[in-house]
């Protein structure tokens, strides 16, 4: 750390060490319509990717919203899954 003179009297602490802000996160690409399985406590459930939701989670996890496929209601449920829970299927 060292100090930069603001004003006369006045100083703001500066840190040495490089910001983490301008590196670019690594991220595969995540084409809608892509389908996935996600892994869960009850087992491995086959979903569809609707939309890239971005990197929103805490410490930058990239969360994305999916629909399950062997849902057999009509309506079927969509909900945000971590990137981090999905294996992609191979195309």
């Amino acid at each position: 750390m060292f100090f930069v003179k603001v004003k006369e009297g006045e100083s703001i602490m500066r840190s040495t060490r490089p910001s983490r802000l301008g590196k670019a996160p690594k991220f595969r690409k995540i084409v809608p319509g892509q389908r996935a399985t996600l892994s869960l406590g009850g087992g491995p459930i086959p979903v569809e990717i609707l939309e890239d939701r971005g990197f929103i989670g805490r410490n930058g996890r990239r969360f994305l919203r999916v629909r399950r496929l062997d849902d057999l209601t009509d309506d079927p449920s969509t909900f945000d899954a971590p990137e981090a829970n999905l294996t992609f299927a191979e195309q």
